[in-house]
């Protein structure tokens, strides 16, 4: 089995993607191969569910609604119920950033963030990691002391299995 990782992420690379993947699905026999790759992967209105399948594509994206999973049906229901709408997925990751926020002001205070480093937290289909982080125009400094932000740094793999997307356990 033979992995190819394709770490392209701004659009203007989307058809170079769209051609490279199809180029590899054609020439790979019988070869097993998996894909791995970034959001434009999944994003991509040029790479269809035969590529998905056939090359075993797994993405990396920072967060993914998975349909599902019973809290997310439940919370599309309770949505549409109190407010006559079917909600977004920036709906349900609004809804889990404000528990994040809220529920850490109640029990840190106003500088949470240096409490709960490196502590996972997850909810209806949001999971935190907050870590330190440096620009990357902010020197050669190798300080663990020394950062310019928080970041969330957990990040979903998601697969194509069974004619959808799940996230990989």
């Amino acid at each position: 089995q033979k992995a190819m990782i394709f770490p392209n992420y701004s659009t203007t690379d989307e058809t170079f993607l769209s051609n490279a993947l199809r180029r590899l699905l054609s020439e790979k026999g019988g070869k097993k191969i998996v894909v791995y790759g970034m959001p434009l992967m999944y994003e991509s209105d040029k790479i269809d569910f035969e590529l998905y399948h056939a090359l075993s594509m797994r993405i990396v994206l920072s967060d993914f609604v998975d349909e599902t999973y019973q809290d997310i049906k439940d919370f599309r229901r309770d949505y549409f119920d109190r407010y006559g709408e079917i909600p977004t997925d920036d709906a349900i990751k609004g809804y889990d950033m404000m528990l994040y926020m809220g529920r850490n002001l109640w029990k840190y205070g106003r500088k949470f963030q240096y409490e709960i480093v490196g502590e996972p937290a997850s909810f209806v289909q949001s999971t935190f990691q907050l870590e330190k982080a440096k620009a990357e125009d902010s020197g050669g400094n190798s300080d663990p002391e020394q950062f310019d932000f928080f970041e969330n740094k957990h990040l979903d793999i998601i697969e194509f299995k069974d004619s959808k997307f799940v996230v990989r356990p």
